[in-house]
């Protein structure tokens, strides 16, 4: 039965079934040329790179 039901849908992985408007694919090569960080996401960076820098500076051999 598995056998089988491979066999009728063979060929139908190559069916294109996304359907993708133009205004998403817009916006996703606006978001790739332009990539802009969120209020929190700059947030996260700048407690990252202190964190770094705190490391950094304490560091002695």
């Amino acid at each position: 039965m598995a056998l089988i039901l491979k066999m009728l849908h063979l060929f139908d992985n190559n069916k294109k079934r996304e359907y993708v408007s133009g205004a998403d694919q817009f916006l996703a090569t606006f978001d790739r040329k332009f990539p802009t960080r969120s209020d929190s996401q700059k947030q996260e960076a700048q407690k990252h790179r202190n964190i770094f820098n705190r490391k950094a500076d304490n560091f002695v051999l």
